[in-house]
């Protein structure tokens, strides 16, 4: 645990440089992510990296994370990234180095060593942490006390709109001791969602410290991310497409298999994305099923997935935070099956969109072939409008970093770029 201390008050930031791309503007911007599994907390961050890493800020962005898939993003959202030894979670719920022969211990150890060497080396004038406020296990601990003791740096904690049903995540910041690293630690906390949607700082009881330093950002709008030229050969020609996305794939292949044993209503064509993290065994259990199948395709690999929703006209998918905010910012109707198991987080942001008339919620113990099909065929589903929900979360953090680093010079008449 981590001895209450005053809140830190940086030093002026005077923001130049010597070496910048652009004259005047020397941004420096670190996000962190712990991706012990899958791949939500990293696209997050990658996203909102891309945005600040563009105009007006062309900040230097570097990505701290646990996933060697951040290098693979990284290579074109303009940023740079340092990838951490990672761990993995056995059955038993028990963490270890994945690659490394190590203990999680030890594995966290030289996690938290490399954090505090990039932080000081880097020394960001912000720095945004997601999720968690000490970091997988506490292996933040020494880079937040460093960066309180220079000065300079300026803490922020992001915050998906949904952390599980408000008994546990409750119990498990007391636990972690979450409140009080924030009043040590942190100068602003960002939930990323819209408060009319689910009011976070009510449902998780945070203390005024928190409560205070709370803001509701938005939904971070996934269009940000597309490419400019998407694959037009995405569209299966003369076939509407019903796009199946189990996220990272490594609890998703109840759907996946589900999708893969449904007939496509005469007109459409399915096409199915594993995800990364899909087990071996299921990849091949699932090449085998659609082996002949002429009405639905499968795609695997480590593809973009919001360049297939732009294309789609139906999506069927599971409930995690970037599917789901994909579905918002494309307007797609969906068919969401939830997960409900370790955590109910799926599940609620499921039920509470599906109660704001946006979207479709199957339970799990529901899902059937039958049930994809029936609402493949349907034409009265709904489907999310750009009114209904705030989608304006990415220049909502803009605007915050300008509030917080306010003697840095912005190119504010420069033409917009691209982000991935």
């Amino acid at each position: 645990m981590i001895a209450s201390m005053k809140p830190h008050h940086p030093k002026p930031i005077n923001g130049k440089s010597n070496h910048a791309h652009h004259a005047g503007c020397d941004n420096r911007v670190v996000l962190y992510s712990h991706d012990t599994m899958g791949l939500g907390h990293l696209r997050r961050n990658l996203l909102i990296a891309s945005v600040l890493a563009g105009p007006p800020m062309y900040a230097n962005v570097l990505i701290i994370s646990g996933a060697r898939e951040a290098c693979h993003f990284a290579v074109t959202a303009g940023i740079d990234c340092v990838t951490l030894p990672a761990v993995q979670k056995d059955a038993d719920g028990f963490y270890s180095g994945k690659h490394l022969r190590w203990t999680c211990c030890q594995t966290t150890l030289l996690r938290s060593k490399i954090i505090a060497s990039t932080i000081n080396a880097f020394k960001p004038q912000l720095f945004i942490v997601d999720k968690v406020p000490r970091g997988f296990a506490g292996e933040l601990d020494e880079a937040l006390h460093s960066i309180r003791e220079a000065g300079t740096t300026r803490c922020i904690l992001g915050l998906r709109e949904i952390l599980d049903d408000p008994a546990t995540a409750i119990r498990q910041w007391i636990e972690s001791d979450a409140e009080q690293t924030i009043k040590d630690f942190y100068d602003e906390v960002w939930i990323y969602g819209d408060r009319n949607v689910y009011d976070s700082v009510r449902q998780y009881a945070f203390q005024p410290g928190t409560a205070d330093r709370s803001i509701y950002t938005g939904y971070l709008d996934q269009r940000r991310r597309s490419s400019c030229n998407i694959d037009e050969r995405i569209k299966p020609p003369h076939h509407s497409m019903a796009l199946c996305l189990i996220g990272g794939g490594q609890d998703g292949m109840q759907l996946a298999s589900t999708f893969a044993r449904t007939q496509m209503p005469t007109g459409w064509k399915g096409v199915l994305l594993t995800g990364p993290y899909l087990p071996e065994a299921d990849r091949v259990w699932l090449r085998h099923a659609l082996a002949d199948r002429t009405d639905c395709d499968l795609v695997e690999g480590l593809v973009e997935a919001d360049d297939y929703i732009a294309h789609a006209d139906k999506v069927v998918s599971m409930a995690g935070y970037n599917t789901i905010t994909s579905i918002l910012s494309f307007e797609k109707p969906a068919l969401v099956v939830p997960r409900v198991a370790p955590r109910r987080e799926q599940w609620i942001r499921a039920k509470r969109l599906s109660e704001y008339g946006c979207l479709t919620t199957l339970e799990p113990d529901s899902l059937t072939p039958e049930a994809i099909r029936n609402w493949i065929a349907r034409s009265d589903v709904p489907k999310p409008t750009g009114r209904a929900i705030d989608l304006g979360g990415l220049d909502c953090i803009v605007d915050r970093v300008k509030h917080w680093l306010p003697e840095t010079r912005f190119h504010l008449n420069s033409s917009e770029v691209s982000v991935v």
